[in-house]
């Protein structure tokens, strides 16, 4: 994988002015904090996902998360890449 740097603040294209913004990855992912948790099927989200282009119309597809759903994810991708192989 290669390093690249990209800078910390929220992209020009995420339109969720009001979230705490925390971290971005290349130039399609972003992610930062809820003005206020959000209730949601019995736990309160706190945090977005927002991926530029991957909603169906090409717009921003954002995603409302909790630690749980954290926790499910990085389970999830431990599958398809475990941590201890390096593929270099």
């Amino acid at each position: 994988m290669s390093e690249q740097v990209f800078i910390q603040q929220r992209p020009a294209w995420c339109p969720h002015q009001t979230c705490q913004f925390k971290r971005r990855v290349t130039d399609t992912m972003c992610a930062g904090r809820l003005p206020k948790r959000e209730s949601h099927d019995g736990d309160h989200n706190t945090h977005r996902l927002c991926l530029n282009g991957a909603s169906d119309s090409g717009a921003v597809f954002d995603l409302q998360i909790n630690k749980t759903d954290v926790y499910w994810f990085r389970w999830l991708f431990e599958a398809i890449f475990p941590l201890e192989v390096d593929d270099e």
